[in-house]
């Protein structure tokens, strides 16, 4: 039955767009040129089946189906972690949904950044505490959703449900963490084989975030965060990278010396720059040069960031997905904001939607240039018509206006038989109302000036030849002519 309704919808939008094409091949070949009886009633019908048409296609592609379960798959015979796992997952989803519109609104969409943190249990754990856990964690405008690890095959059933919560753009961005072990070239290119499967899980590919988790010997929960990575650009280069990662040594030298100054155990961003410079600016260069090359365009790389592991945050007030947003992760916040992910394909439940608006869109901007041309050819018609009432005078002004009246009526008359140009349909042809509307204005001013004025030139020399006495000496063709 459910395949039944893809194939009537899909033959409905294809049957709608036949129908408009069609409509559009009358206005611009003239297909008809008579309204006859027969004529009108098959145009009528037409545009009957087409109203019909749209109407089912908008029903069924904006009403969404009941879903139920078919008896060839009761309910009792379905697996019981997979019921269990999916109640979960959609409980989780629909109280993240609550709480992001009680707390931002109706609007939420478009004020809140979502980020799919990415990861091995404990790497995620190093820098989101208690993620894993509680599935999302909310804080400063910023949401953060355990993606899990990425050495498996994606939750598709997650991912999908993660895509409703925001259909046009399901994520801000993906952070994906790892340790130094996983720096190399075979993992790194798994990672980005399952962010493409969930990049067309989604239908849209978010910008990714490389976080390096670095490990210490002794602890740095007291010792002043900060940011510590790089931002990339849209089309970034592995030189681009490296330059980047150089810019950053200076300031790690130099507040890595004021925290070690302040605390002898605050080594951390001392010992990194050290690493990093030696022979970590090398290796990331090495390793995402394949990505940065061959996969930028599909898997958008913006940031390698670098922390050591947070501590678990106090949530003892209550608020159980509360999150204090750490400095660390303030770089890959704002730049999410303004990052732009990659649409992936062109779902078909979008297809006739697009269709349709850029339908609408061509017969607008046809509907405007028809508009502007008609109208224009209205206003200079009747402003010579206008020049022909309101200056009575019999003279060469006057002559070239009536002149240039007859050749716009002679223009519509052409137009009216042979079929006007395409720019001047759509809906707004005015040719024939136009031509009968300028003809009795013609008319009087053609016999105004033509007419009269020759019929007074000959009445002046009949009366002067009539008024000459009997066998004049004076030539009668001198007064004639």
């Amino acid at each position: 039955m459910k395949r039944f309704l893809y194939i009537l919808g899909a033959g409905l939008c294809v049957l709608v767009v036949l129908l408009a094409l069609l409509f559009i091949l009358a206005q611009t070949t003239h297909l008809f040129f008579e309204w006859t009886g027969e004529r009108v009633f098959w145009i009528s019908l037409l545009g009957a089946v087409f109203l019909t048409s749209l109407l089912s296609v908008l029903i069924f592609f904006l009403i969404p189906f009941q879903k139920n379960d078919t008896p060839l798959t009761p309910q009792y015979s379905r697996p019981a972690g997979e019921g269990a796992g999916t109640q979960e997952r959609d409980i989780s989803l629909s109280s993240l949904k609550k709480h992001l519109r009680r707390r931002y609104n109706l609007f939420w969409r478009s004020k809140v950044r979502l980020l799919l943190v990415c990861g091995e249990p404990e790497h995620i754990a190093a820098i989101a505490p208690g993620l894993a856990e509680k599935q999302w964690l909310e804080g400063h405008r910023t949401v953060l959703i355990y993606g899990g690890s990425l050495s498996s095959a994606p939750d598709t059933g997650r991912l999908t449900a993660l895509r409703k919560l925001r259909r046009s753009r399901p994520l801000d961005g993906i952070v994906l963490a790892l340790d130094e072990r996983q720096t190399t070239a075979g993992t790194l290119d798994n990672h980005l084989r399952a962010l493409e499967q969930v990049g067309e899980a989604l239908r849209w590919q978010p910008p990714v975030y490389l976080w390096q988790v670095t490990d210490s010997d002794w602890s740095q929960d007291a010792r002043v965060t900060q940011t510590v990575g790089a931002l990339f650009p849209a089309r970034a280069t592995p030189a681009g990278v490296e330059r980047q990662l150089r810019a950053i040594l200076p300031s790690l030298r130099e507040r890595g010396m004021q925290q070690l100054c302040a605390g002898p155990s605050h080594d951390f961003l001392l010992r990194f720059g050290r690493q990093l410079e030696k022979q970590g600016i090398a290796h990331w260069k090495t390793l995402l040069t394949p990505w940065l090359t061959e996969h930028l365009k599909r898997v958008p790389l913006r940031g390698l960031m670098f922390s050591p592991s947070l501590a678990p945050e106090d949530n003892a007030a209550g608020h159980e997905h509360r999150w204090s947003a750490p400095a660390i992760w303030q770089g890959v916040t704002a730049d999410c904001a303004q990052a732009r992910g990659v649409r992936v394909g062109m779902p078909w439940q979008r297809t006739p939607g697009v269709t349709l608006l850029t339908l609408i869109a061509l017969w607008g901007a046809g509907s405007v240039v028809s508009f502007a041309v008609n109208r224009h050819h209205i206003v200079s018609a009747a402003a010579r018509a206008q020049q022909l009432v309101n200056h009575p005078a019999v003279n060469d002004p006057q002559l070239m206006a009536l002149q240039a009246l007859r050749n716009d009526i002679g223009r519509l008359q052409t137009q009216q038989a042979n079929g006007a140009p395409w720019y001047q349909r759509f809906g707004l042809d005015h040719n024939a109302p136009l031509s009968a509307a300028l003809m009795p204005w013609y008319g009087r001013a053609s016999n105004r000036l033509i007419r009269d004025a020759a019929m007074q030139a000959l009445t002046q020399k009949l009366t002067v030849l009539a008024n000459l006495p009997p066998r004049s000496p004076q030539p009668a063709a001198r007064h004639v002519s």
